[in-house]
């Protein structure tokens, strides 16, 4: 009887190692642990105004057309169109800004499984420095 324990505990203790071993093994070969994220780098801070306007930005990894590109919904940011540049991992950016909200925001640009995030400033429209000069006159 003691000897059917022992091997059964020798069997135990076995699985339990080969166990431990495997899963070992699977975190050190999980590529995505050791792969840098990819970043979005925007040098230009984006000005709430009506109509498109073009925005540069650069990714730490090289992007495969087609690219796309969102901002955070709560921004009011649209992207209509998103262009590679001659400049390795530069992309110009076609959007609306009109009903943007200032701050600070989360750009995602995506190519197949590669997604690169970064975040661009929004600025509010410049201030009017025009003043009205002229004085009403009385009757």
């Amino acid at each position: 009887m003691r000897k059917g324990m022992d091997r059964l505990a020798l069997v135990g203790f076995s699985l339990a190692a080969a166990v431990v071993s495997t899963t070992g093994l699977r975190a050190h070969t999980d590529d995505s642990v050791f792969q840098p994220e990819c970043t979005v780098t925007a040098n230009d801070t984006l000005r709430i105004r009506s109509g498109s306007q073009d925005l540069r930005v650069t990714t730490s990894d090289s992007l495969a057309d087609p690219v796309t590109a969102s901002f955070d919904m709560a921004s009011k940011i649209t992207v209509s169109n998103v262009v590679r540049e001659a400049e390795t991992n530069a992309h110009r950016l076609t959007l609306d800004a009109t009903e943007a909200v200032a701050g600070q925001w989360k750009l995602t640009l995506r190519s197949g499984m590669t997604e690169c995030t970064g975040n661009v400033n929004v600025a509010g429209a410049p201030a009017d420095t025009t003043r009205d000069t002229t004085t009403a006159r009385r009757p």
